[in-house]
């Protein structure tokens, strides 16, 4: 490739070259006139992949996937007017998540008043929380990306960079610029609340540590086992941190309203909760109660983090490696002995617990199977090294308790705004930063006519390696749930959807059908032989589902 710094290009090919320079080598988008230029440049005078997804909030959430599972910013491109407009779901959903995206979006020219797509596109989006950056002016590109880019990441949000269609026709000189990000140096607080902290461990007799997907690094989860142990604390994580501590021996597994029955009672009768990188919000507590009458120690790497939910005994910010570190040195230099809390018997409670258990056969009628039956016999099927996303729906609950993650990092859950539909193009993402990988997607057959059925062809076209289990009972269960409350007709709720098996096929994957536990013997067949994305239709009855509340 010619060297560009200098040279007079079109302000279309800048933007490609300024995301090239920055590392960006993927984007995800659909085009349209506002964007279609800048996409051409990028791959094809600078190399980088592109992946067309079929719906502009598509693109988004498959730039919100790739963001989570590389650890990079992720992003995506969109047209003006409706094409922003179709984005703000998504938006809005890495807004609460937190996520690095940014979104490269075309706009009118200023002077083209009658085009019928102009509207005011920044008002739009910061409406929905995410940061607004103007292209401002053609001869400005190789800094306002870079700037959009550092705002992503520092602010951890998405960040809209507006490219009015003049701008990108205009010839400009091209220099790279490149964005710059302080490291992030850990601290530890050096206070009264760390002392508190210190003298409420050693006070306890029945403490549990809890850690969330802000305790997750490598080094703070080392860290918070060392304290775990020293102190005698029992292990738990909130939804985010799942699988964590997996496969240690006093893990009593989620804290919350998905608890088992198995740790529900050992956390009632904790007298201390020590939460390291975790929010405490009310699904975390179970409304708080799991909190009543205990002492609470909150670490978060954020102020704000602290206290935004449940007011702690002890608020400490700082990096969670290192204040678990200290509290520890600080318990050796005292010679504070460990509570005792973890014994054989709990060990053993923990061993002896049936994952399914609590959850039951419900006892599907014909044509349709169990849901905990299926989801043990998948967690076993599916492969070992598999990144598992998860959609929104009552299914969900199930797939949270049953079906394993090879660790915290392997999960992905995109429920921050509540959204239906955007677990496939989450998945695409991923599958996108973790080639090496298969992609395992639990959707529900409402949240798969949403937004997954015209992205599972995305998938086929990119040959993604991704197994997606469509949870189907016919229904919008949440919907579905509260009108057999009231003893209502859910008629409303129930949908006579097309043969999901059927669809898959004639889209270009691969489709099975799940009616009986028999069945499952093709499913183990089709995950081992795989050459193409595929999709299993698990069918389920609406009211023969797990509670909600369970």
């Amino acid at each position: 490739m010619a060297e560009l710094e200098n040279k007079l290009i079109k302000g279309h090919s800048a933007l490609a070259k300024a995301l090239i320079d920055n590392g960006v080598d993927t984007i995800f988008g659909l085009i349209g006139d506002a964007n279609l230029f800048f996409v051409d440049s990028f791959i094809r005078e600078y190399g980088g992949h592109y992946i067309a997804a079929t719906n502009e909030a598509n693109a988004a959430s498959m730039a919100i996937g790739y963001a989570n599972a590389s650890g990079r910013i992720g992003v995506a491109t969109v047209t003006h007017g409706p094409g922003l407009t179709n984005v703000c779901t998504t938006l809005v959903e890495a807004v609460k998540g937190r996520v690095p995206i940014v979104v490269m979006c075309g706009d009118t020219a200023a002077e083209d008043r009658e085009n019928i797509q102009d509207i005011p596109q920044r008002d739009i989006i910061v409406a929905t929380g995410a940061g607004f950056e103007q292209l401002r002016s053609a001869r400005t590109v190789a800094h306002d990306v870079p700037i959009a880019l550092r705002r992503a990441m520092v602010e951890r949000r998405p960040i809209v960079l507006n490219m009015p269609i003049d701008m990108q026709q205009v010839d400009v000189t091209y220099s790279p610029v490149r964005f710059k990000v302080s490291e992030k140096r850990g601290l530890v607080p050096t206070s009264s609340d760390l002392d508190n902290a210190i003298g409420i461990i050693a006070a306890s007799k029945r403490p549990i540590v809890l850690a969330g997907y802000g305790a997750s690094s490598p080094e703070a989860r080392l860290a918070i086992l060392r304290l775990a142990e020293r102190t005698g604390a029992l292990l738990a994580t909130s939804l985010k941190g799942k699988d964590l501590f997996r496969d240690q021996d006093y893990n009593i597994g989620l804290f919350g309203t998905l608890s088992t029955p198995v740790a529900v009672d050992l956390i009632m009768e904790a007298d201390c909760i020590i939460a390291f990188g975790a929010s405490l919000n009310k699904y975390t507590t179970s409304r708080g109660a799991f909190l009543k009458g205990k002492r609470v120690i909150q670490v978060c790497d954020e102020q704000a983090e602290v206290g935004n939910y449940a007011s702690p005994d002890a608020g400490l910010v700082g990096d969670t490696a290192l204040v678990a570190e200290t509290i520890l040195h600080w318990l050796d230099e005292a010679e504070i002995p460990s509570s005792g809390f973890r014994n054989e018997d709990i060990k053993l409670r923990l061993r002896n617990y049936s994952p399914g258990e609590r959850l039951g056969n419900y006892k599907s009628s014909d044509g349709t199977i169990d849901l905990t039956t299926a989801l043990l016999e998948f967690n076993k099927l599916l492969p070992e090294n598999r990144f598992l996303v998860t959609d929104v729906g009552r299914f969900a609950l199930s797939v949270f308790r049953l079906i394993d993650a090879p660790n915290v990092h392997s999960f992905m859950l995109p429920s921050h705004f509540g959204a239906v539909g955007l677990g496939m193009s989450q998945a695409i993402g991923v599958a996108k930063a973790v080639q090496s990988r298969p992609v395992v997607l639990f959707s529900g057959d409402g949240g798969f006519m949403l937004g997954g059925m015209a992205e599972f062809n995305t998938a086929v076209r990119y040959k993604l390696d991704l197994i997606v289990v469509v949870c189907n009972d016919g229904s919008y269960g949440a919907e579905h749930i509260q009108f057999r409350a009231k003893d209502l007709d859910p008629n409303l709720s129930i949908f006579d959807w097309p043969d999901f098996a059927s669809v898959a096929n004639v889209l270009g994957g691969k489709g099975l059908t799940v009616r009986t536990e028999n069945d499952l013997l093709a499913v183990a067949e089709a995950i081992k032989t795989r050459d193409k994305p595929l999709l299993i239709d698990l069918k389920l009855d609406p009211d023969r589902q797990p509670p909600a509340g369970h």
